[in-house]
């Protein structure tokens, strides 16, 4: 894993989005309206958001993670080419594990994190019951990171709203 500068992060998260939105998978929830921004969190915490992407034909994958202040500002991030034969809710979930696995590395704490993928957010807050599947590891796992990192909330953020 490589950390990159700004400039270099937004051109690879432009590539990721790229990918992503070339993709074709159904979703499992509603399009979001282009009206939806970006919310500030408190003053006092920073943002991680987490994002995995999947190719056009599905065979080239991407994952990353953005942390930001609260008044948007880049803190730190990073973003390379994520594991092969995972599906979308895999990918992200995956994005989700590599960037708390990154913060905890650089010894960051306190945060909030978003996804794009309400399913994901659904997980994590156990609001879709067990999960009998490899899965359900790798979202046992995330939780066991976010308590150790403190994480106080894991939010939908909608793609439009992450740009």
């Amino acid at each position: 894993m490589t950390c990159f500068t700004e400039r270099k992060l937004v051109g690879l998260l432009r590539f990721l989005n790229g990918l992503w939105s070339s993709s074709k998978f159904t979703m499992l929830s509603p399009r979001v309206p282009h009206f939806i921004r970006w919310i500030k969190p408190p003053s006092s915490l920073l943002f991680l958001n987490c994002d995995g992407a999947l190719g056009k034909e599905g065979c080239d994958r991407g994952v990353g993670g953005v942390l930001r202040d609260s008044n948007g500002n880049f803190v730190w991030g990073f973003a390379y080419k994520g594991p092969a034969g995972l599906d979308v809710l895999a990918t992200e979930c995956v994005a989700m594990h590599t960037s708390l696995m990154k913060a905890a590395e650089l010894g960051m704490s306190s945060f909030l994190v978003a996804s794009d993928l309400q399913e994901v957010v659904a997980l994590l807050k156990n609001e879709l019951g067990e999960i009998w599947s490899n899965l359900g590891n790798i979202v046992d796992e995330i939780r066991r990171l976010m308590v150790l990192l403190a994480v106080g909330d894991v939010r939908f953020q909608p793609r439009l709203g992450t740009a």
